[in-house]
């Protein structure tokens, strides 16, 4: 007798996206972004510059319950360089997801 087993993985879902904030030059700011999944995800949040990922922000991602992993980035001074698209990238054996948002300056 031969037994088959099949099964598949899926990829990871984006629970809390981060979102499109405009922010104060000086100012501080925190982006989140909250991934489910079994295994549970690993979580990036990458500052883009045009084109690249040069200036990368690993974040520790900790379980908040079994599946669920959180990420934080937290800018204490904003500055024209910390300005721009931030993406939320999500990765599981099961596949990746990602989001975007968009940090503006404040113009006085």
């Amino acid at each position: 007798m031969i037994i088959s087993l099949t099964f598949s993985l899926d990829p990871p879902v984006i629970v809390k996206k981060p979102g499109n904030i405009t922010v104060s030059i000086g100012a501080s700011f925190t982006l989140d972004c909250t991934a489910w999944g079994d295994p549970r995800p690993q979580i990036q949040l990458l500052h883009n510059r045009p084109e690249d990922f040069t200036h990368v922000h690993f974040n520790p991602d900790y379980a908040l319950k079994p599946g669920l992993s959180r990420a934080s980035l937290k800018i204490d001074v904003m500055t024209a360089e910390t300005a721009g698209r931030y993406t939320c990238f999500v990765n599981s054996i099961g596949g990746s997801r990602e989001s975007h948002a968009h940090v503006f300056i404040l113009e006085p």
